[in-house]
């Protein structure tokens, strides 16, 4: 388990970043000497995710454990810890919605990113849209995970969930 959640750890650290950077790169807004200068700034949780089903996927392999089972179990625990990222998103003021004149817009304080970039004005609540998202993206997956014989299916879901969301926030 410890070797499990090590993987995760190092694998969504580096999928996270590189998710994030290789498009800058791409498209020439960085340079590859700024690409990793700073492990705090720039992350996207898909890469996350995938960087650390990677790293898990090669650990139980190694320790010749069923691979997609496994990755099932791993799958139950992703939509929490997205969510409890989301709270310290809301809590921080980023990763915040379009403006939004009307609830459930709400007002960042000066200070956060939200708050500077739309001072005085509401914005939509992402972060809690994707909160409530995560426990039920959760919920769907407890049931898979206790509904499928096939091993695999519940890792899939969260591929399928995760993304269709992703998709239709972005819209």
């Amino acid at each position: 388990l410890f070797d499990m959640i090590l993987a995760a750890l190092v694998g969504g650290a580096i999928g996270s970043k590189l998710i994030y950077v290789v498009p800058l790169l791409i498209r020439g807004e960085i340079g590859i000497g700024d690409a990793f200068k700073s492990w705090s700034q720039g992350s996207a949780f898909f890469g996350a995710m995938l960087g650390g089903t990677v790293a898990v996927g090669l650990v139980l392999r190694a320790k010749k454990l069923p691979v997609l089972r496994g990755l099932d179990i791993v799958a139950l625990v992703v939509p929490i810890g997205f969510a409890l990222g989301k709270i310290g998103c809301f809590l921080g003021g980023c990763c915040y919605g379009a403006p939004c004149p009307s609830p459930p817009g709400i007002v960042f304080p000066k200070g956060s990113p939200a708050g500077d970039n739309h001072p005085g004005v509401a914005v939509h609540p992402t972060q809690l849209y994707e909160f409530g998202f995560a426990m039920l993206l959760f919920a769907i997956l407890y049931f898979l995970y206790h509904r499928s014989k096939r091993p695999g299916g519940t890792w899939l879901g969260l591929v399928i969930g995760y993304s269709s969301w992703r998709f239709l926030i972005e819209m």
